[in-house]
């Protein structure tokens, strides 16, 4: 089963988990990596991922290394505030690349994008938009 992303993210914030890299202790089981509820057990959903979205998830700075390497070659990672944002941000519906661009703007001219869209069009958000522009 494939696993995304902001799945893996989800299922920290819902669980305060952590993910955990095992070493392995021959040649051909290098190392485990593995998604952890608070108490240390492994989660059923989403039991392991891979090394590479690992990678991906510290490189986003979604989760950062917990600690050194402990004696039995445990390696913790916790997630991050960014991380934190990114698993709420993925409950919400995609919206459209144009959505996306008038987000950019209202945030740079300085104003929040709307808590609550349900019911807002692209073409309010043009109109809210362009009140903001006139009224600099």
């Amino acid at each position: 089963m494939s696993i995304t992303m902001g799945q893996i993210l989800r299922a920290l914030v819902s669980e305060d988990g952590d993910i955990a890299v095992l070493r392995g202790p021959t040649h051909e089981y290098t190392e485990h990596v593995s998604v952890r509820r608070a108490d240390g057990r492994a989660m059923r959903c989403v039991v392991v991922c891979s090394r590479e979205m690992l990678n991906d998830l510290v490189s986003a700075n979604f989760v950062k290394q917990d600690g050194p390497e402990n004696e039995r070659q445990i390696t913790m990672f916790k997630l991050t505030d960014d991380g934190r944002r990114a698993a709420e941000l993925s409950f919400i519906p995609r919206v459209s690349p144009l959505k996306t661009s008038l987000k950019a703007k209202l945030q740079s001219l300085g104003y929040p994008w709307p808590d609550n869209l349900e019911g807002k069009s692209i073409a309010w958000l043009k109109a809210e938009i362009e009140i903001i522009k006139t009224a600099k």
